[in-house]
């Protein structure tokens, strides 16, 4: 095999690679935002915002709240998908929580750390973004 055949297949196998390491960088992040026609109606305060961070396209939160465990929570982030032209533009999102509770409580306090992906909200061109977290005092830079 002469080395002008080998150079497709070697091109290939990096291409190949390439796709599957943005994959898995992507994969643990966690969830996509999810973009939905309008956030009003569905705020969620039974829950305290305990830190909140970006880097590159990943928002990382950590929430803490009163239950018996944390097992079975839930965290959503939505967003109308609206982002304001400005510089910085501006662009906003809302935490959804549930605890998986109908009637019974206990009184110990407990955090949990969720990650999304913004990448499906904020394109390279929207970049950089203050992303405003709907129902808290928290803006965020994402770069």
């Amino acid at each position: 095999m002469n080395k002008l055949s080998v150079l497709p297949l070697l091109l290939l196998a990096f291409l190949s690679f390439a796709c599957e390491k943005d994959e898995a960088l992507r994969l643990t992040c966690g969830p996509d935002i999810r973009i939905v026609g309008s956030v009003e109606g569905l705020a969620s305060d039974h829950f305290i915002l305990e830190s909140a961070r970006v880097e590159d396209r990943c928002l990382t939160v950590e929430i803490g709240a009163s239950g018996c465990t944390a097992d079975h929570w839930t965290l959503d982030l939505v967003t109308t998908g609206n982002v304001a032209e400005s510089n910085p533009t501006q662009s906003s999102a809302r935490l959804i929580f549930d605890d998986q509770v109908d009637e019974f409580t206990c009184m110990a306090y407990l955090t949990r750390t969720f990650s999304f992906d913004l990448s499906p909200y904020l394109s390279e061109e929207a970049l950089p973004s203050e992303l405003s977290l709907i129902g808290t005092d928290t803006v965020l830079l994402v770069e």
